[in-house]
């Protein structure tokens, strides 16, 4: 009967601490609110970063003139996500051979990481461009 009354007695532990650890790890939304003012504040700080931005961006430029490849990219937002509480940035390239687009791609990038978020492909007469783009937007739009 002690046997029984001890494992009740530890599984009543063991199952409150398992309740306990799980609402310490749920943020509350008080904790998450941003004011407008911090909202401004940290959509003019990723603003801040345009310049460099564009300066990667120019430096991923590709060109070979033996097959007539050209690589270019082009910045195309920069946001605020309270979701990351970062800095993202969209951005697209179109590859051109003997000037003819062959491809396109839209990418979502998070600044301050460095990490690729979404990345989606388009190729040029095989691919619906329109989809495509969709899929992509709405993707982002999560992170807004």
């Amino acid at each position: 009967m002690k046997k029984i009354f001890l494992i009740l007695v530890v599984f009543v532990l063991i199952s409150a601490g398992c309740k306990s650890a799980q609402q310490e790890s749920t943020p509350t939304s008080q904790s998450t609110t941003l004011t407008a003012q911090q909202i401004f504040d940290k959509k003019s700080h990723c603003a801040g970063y345009k310049s460099q931005i564009e300066a990667e961006l120019e430096k991923m430029y590709f060109e070979n003139p033996k097959t007539g490849t050209q690589i270019y990219y082009s910045l195309d937002k920069i946001f605020y996500s309270p979701s990351r509480n970062s800095c993202l940035y969209t951005y697209s390239g179109m590859t051109l051979v003997k000037g003819k687009l062959t491809w396109q791609d839209f990418q979502l990038k998070d600044y301050l990481s460095n990490e690729l978020l979404t990345s989606v492909m388009v190729v040029v007469g095989e691919d619906n461009l329109l989809d495509k783009q969709n899929t992509f937007d709405s993707i982002v739009k999560d992170y807004e």
